[in-house]
């Protein structure tokens, strides 16, 4: 196990990382997390709904046709399936529930060495460490304890025959997208059923992507070069300008809250940081051999130096410089430690932004976008951390429960909505992210209204200012997708489905019901003091 996980070729039985303590961010520290499960989420092994058993059937059959492409026996490769899914479903059972995960308290457990290995004694530490390339390390993160304890005991009560399968799984499934078709084909054949996907995603996009995921700032200079001009990069500037100063008077302006923890949240929102397009220092990627000769050790090139640069950064000060996106990604993130929003050049086109549009466009795409990253500083998980990006509370006990009494409301808005026969969204699991939007709209349109087009009635194709900055918003979430993806992405995704974030948000603002002349007997109808207004 710790040979695949140091070389960058698999990460059996759980996940590890390095990254910021949250309770002392300029210390870089390893990180432990549940795993070790091979489908998407924990339910799937555990409900009995027909998805699920739909999606281990064809799991099983997955892991039989790999091994049987591999000479291993029909017979054989049934019997590997069974000891694999067996594994699994005990990993799964200890895991946390994605809702759970979410809790930065809950998930944030700190162990001297000694200690998490007293906890596990199969799971020696100072031994696992080292031969992770992880040395002089005193203390590490765990986000789920129970889930180790669990993870140990079975290193003792299941046959070593077993975990040796299910390394050999681990390796054969982490190198299948990289050999010939009959291997890939498998793998589309199993997506098929979890995603509903026609057809296999065309070669030139798979590589495409690999290239962007393994050495996704060299392509993002050919990108930008080609993509982004510094004209674009200025109106973004001073569109983040913009949107600051409208969140500080939304702020300023909140009945619920106290002006102590107003103080504080102004305190945060003046230490945003954003970064707009592209690094300003460049990730060479020194020491990564690229050759014509052979894909697959290009592949596992990049991993394992991905894996090296990682546990590089121990013992480093925290960069801060650093990126988490590339260049070319249609996304943008905040990062609750580093306190900063960032937006890649890839989400800096249409319909999202475009330069020469004119405000309304703008305001109502990449301005929401700009208002949803800083909101996630002020959602029920960002909210948990300080302006210098520690996980320390800085509210006062009552506004704490005004704030959650508004969020609840929001999450059992969320919750009645059907996505597919009986299936919700969940509002408790997308609760950050539907925070984000309603925030982030609200923060957005009031920057549009101090704008000269904001203020004025001239209409534009035949809408107001008002109308376009709403259909802007909409626009940008239209999608299209498959029922299976669609079931997937509600056990999954902590975003509500596109449909859901074009309208959630606009129900419960006044402006949108003035816009669009909404009446009582309109289907999205709220009444006014059912609307919830949070930041």
């Amino acid at each position: 196990m710790n040979y695949l996980r140091s070389n960058g070729i698999a990460s059996p039985l759980y996940g590890f990382s390095i990254g910021q303590d949250r309770k002392n961010v300029e210390h870089m520290v390893p990180q432990l997390s549940q795993g070790g499960i091979g489908l998407a989420d924990r339910d799937y092994y555990l409900k009995d709904d027909s998805r699920s058993q739909d999606i281990r059937a064809a799991y099983s059959t997955f892991i039989i046709r790999l091994f049987t492409l591999t000479g291993t026996s029909a017979t054989k490769a049934e019997a590997n399936a069974k000891a694999i899914f067996n594994i699994e479903k005990q990993l799964a059972n200890a895991q946390l529930s994605r809702v759970e995960m979410r809790d930065a308290y809950r998930t944030y457990n700190k162990f001297s060495v000694a200690d998490l290995s007293r906890k596990t004694p199969m799971l020696q530490w100072p031994q696992i460490l080292p031969a992770l390339k992880v040395l002089g390390q005193d203390s590490i993160l765990v986000n789920n304890p129970a889930f180790f304890v669990t993870a140990d005991s079975l290193l003792q009560s299941i046959p070593v025959a077993d975990w040796k399968t299910y390394l050999q799984w681990y390796v054969l499934r982490g190198a299948a997208p990289y050999l010939n078709s009959t291997f890939v084909d498998a793998g589309f054949a199993f997506n098929q059923v979890i995603t509903g996907q026609k057809v296999p995603t065309p070669r030139w996009q798979r590589i495409s992507s690999l290239t962007d995921g393994n050495i996704g700032e060299l392509l993002g200079q050919l990108y930008v070069k080609d993509y982004f001009k510094p004209a674009a990069k200025a109106r973004m500037e001073e569109l983040v300008s913009n949107l600051r100063k409208a969140y500080a008077s939304r702020i300023q302006q909140l009945d619920w809250m106290s002006d102590a923890t107003k103080q504080k949240a102004l305190a945060k929102l003046a230490a945003f940081r954003p970064k707009i397009a592209y690094p300003d220092k460049w990730q060479t990627y020194d020491g990564l051999l690229i050759s014509r000769n052979s894909f697959f050790q290009n592949m596992r090139n990049a991993d394992a130096w991905g894996y090296n640069y990682m546990v590089g950064r121990l013992g480093k000060p925290v960069d801060r410089e650093r990126w988490g996106m590339t260049p070319a990604t249609v996304n943008a993130y905040y990062n609750a430690t580093l306190n900063e929003i960032v937006f890649p050049a890839g989400i800096l086109q249409f319909p999202f932004f475009d330069p020469n549009a004119d405000d309304a466009i703008n305001y109502g795409g990449i301005g929401a976008v700009i208002g949803h990253e800083m909101s996630h500083g002020f959602d029920d998980n960002g909210s948990k951390y300080d302006a210098d990006g520690t996980l320390r509370n800085w509210w006062t006990e009552e506004d704490r429960k005004k704030f959650e009494v508004k969020a609840d409301a929001l999450a059992r808005q969320f919750d009645g909505y059907t996505v597919l026969d009986t299936l919700h969204v969940n509002g408790k699991l997308t609760l950050g992210e539907n925070i984000g939007d309603l925030g982030g709209l609200n923060v957005a349109y009031e920057a549009f209204k101090m704008t000269k087009q904001g203020q004025s009635d001239e209409k534009i194709d035949g809408f107001t200012p008002d109308q376009r900055f709403f259909l802007s918003w909409a626009q940008v979430w239209r999608t299209n997708t498959l029922p299976q993806t669609a079931a997937q992405l509600l056990k999954t995704d902590t975003h509500s489905p596109g449909q859901y974030r074009a309208i959630g948000p606009l129900v419960n603002m006044d402006a949108w019901y003035k816009a669009f002349d909404v009446k009582e007997n309109n289907q999205l109808y709220k009444k006014p003091e059912e609307r919830i207004r949070i930041w």
